[in-house]
């Protein structure tokens, strides 16, 4: 994901994406959740997550507290956003 920020809005977005991850932990069915900074990349951010189903996944995207998230990442966007998605079978063959 890549963002427009000033320097004041990325403090604000990497203070609100850390309040959006612990309540994400809390509250909702995610297996692994973090958010990197590419520090190559000024404004980029990648988000790595688990999650035991796409049910769990859409289930998240439902809540308030990521809706209230989204409301403020929205207008910061830019660019399109790149998402990939991958059944954790395609990483263990055999399990």
């Amino acid at each position: 994901m890549s963002l427009n920020l000033n320097d004041q809005e990325q403090r604000d977005f990497e203070q609100l994406t850390l309040d959006l991850a612990g309540v994400t932990r809390q509250k909702d069915r995610v297996t692994s959740y973090s958010c990197n900074r590419d520090i190559e990349h000024p404004g980029t951010y990648v988000f790595d997550e688990v999650w035991p189903s796409e049910q769990a996944l859409t289930d998240h995207l439902a809540t308030e507290h990521f809706k209230a998230w989204w409301r403020w990442v929205e207008p910061h966007l830019d660019g399109s956003l790149a998402i990939g998605v991958s059944a954790t079978e395609s990483f263990h063959p055999y399990a």
